[in-house]
């Protein structure tokens, strides 16, 4: 990507070792990371995508996706979280491939419940997280 793109894309990641071993559905990371590389950083620019991975209370498995980018625009957030939400009626439409935000949250929660999805926060100027919530067992859906 940096090598296509021109620009200095940089991708760092925190995984316990407690998490290594544990499958996640696939294609639900990649295109969030894909989202980072073509909207945080401008054109030749540089970002920064860090991911993290934790359990919370022993029932979650969080997966945090967060770039140092341009952030989202607060209209443009609020509408994305109510689709998120299931609050809206309007389609997200975040990449050319169809397969965006909102079919990797529906994926998840028609396989894990409501409980589980994507939530996204963001500052603009600042950064954009998209966490990834799984729970935690170990169902074999494919791998990092």
């Amino acid at each position: 990507i940096n090598f296509m793109e021109g620009g200095s894309i940089e991708l760092t990641a925190d995984l316990p070792q407690e998490v290594l071993r544990y499958t996640i559905p696939k294609m639900c990371m990649q295109p969030i990371v894909e989202n980072a590389v073509h909207h945080a950083a401008p054109s030749g620019g540089s970002v920064r995508i860090h991911i993290t991975v934790s359990v919370e209370n022993e029932s979650l498995l969080l997966i945090e996706i967060r770039d140092d980018g341009g952030g989202v625009d607060p209209e443009m957030l609020s509408s994305l979280q109510a689709v998120l939400r299931g609050d809206s009626d309007s389609p997200i439409v975040t990449s050319k491939n169809g397969l965006g935000l909102e079919n990797v949250h529906k994926r998840i929660q028609l396989h894990y419940g409501k409980d589980c999805g994507l939530w996204i926060d963001s500052v603009q100027g600042a950064y954009t997280c998209v966490t990834i919530r799984l729970p935690w067992e170990n169902v074999n859906l494919g791998g990092w």
